[in-house]
């Protein structure tokens, strides 16, 4: 009991502190970056939620842990919904978030990865134009992480924008 009425206060005080904005991040590129098979174009939408855990000052360069859902839709009609959490990290208009999470992928006309279930992992590094627009570079993978016999893995590479609200 001791530890869950803990476990609450530290959430509290952190959910408690300043929080950043929510972000939607648009994204357009290639679709299986790595493979020598044709490359269809993706476009993908994330949304990162501006409440998060474990959250610092705002002089910090680590923002703490931010939800989010995102969604990806490929020209050979593969699709991918996921969630998870990201960590970015800020340094003047520079910014670093790595994420993971895990979703559902439909295959469509794109590549077999092994099952519906799917981990992602990304890296998206940006700078900020204005106060509440940035532009830079997505890096996604989609894998199953060997649960399942078939395990080629999917990487993309895309243009992104971001919108702070």
């Amino acid at each position: 009991m001791r530890a869950f009425i803990a476990a609450a206060v530290l959430l509290t005080a952190s959910a408690a502190r300043a929080e950043d904005p929510g972000v939607l991040t648009l994204g357009v590129g290639l679709y299986d970056l790595v493979s020598h098979r044709p490359h269809a174009v993706e476009g993908r939408a994330v949304y990162r939620f501006g409440w998060g855990f474990a959250q610092s000052d705002d002089d910090a360069a680590f923002r703490g842990f931010h939800p989010f859902v995102g969604g990806m839709i490929a020209g050979n009609d593969a699709m991918y919904g996921y969630a998870g959490l990201a960590a970015p990290f800020r340094w003047g208009k520079f910014e670093l978030e790595p994420s993971a999470g895990m979703g559902a992928y439909h295959r469509g006309n794109g590549y077999e990865l092994g099952g519906t279930f799917e981990f992602h992992l990304g890296l998206q590094f940006s700078y900020s134009i204005t106060d509440n627009m940035r532009a830079g570079l997505m890096l996604t993978h989609i894998s199953n992480a060997n649960t399942h016999r078939v395990n080629p893995g999917l990487n993309s590479a895309l243009a992104a924008i971001s919108f702070a609200f």
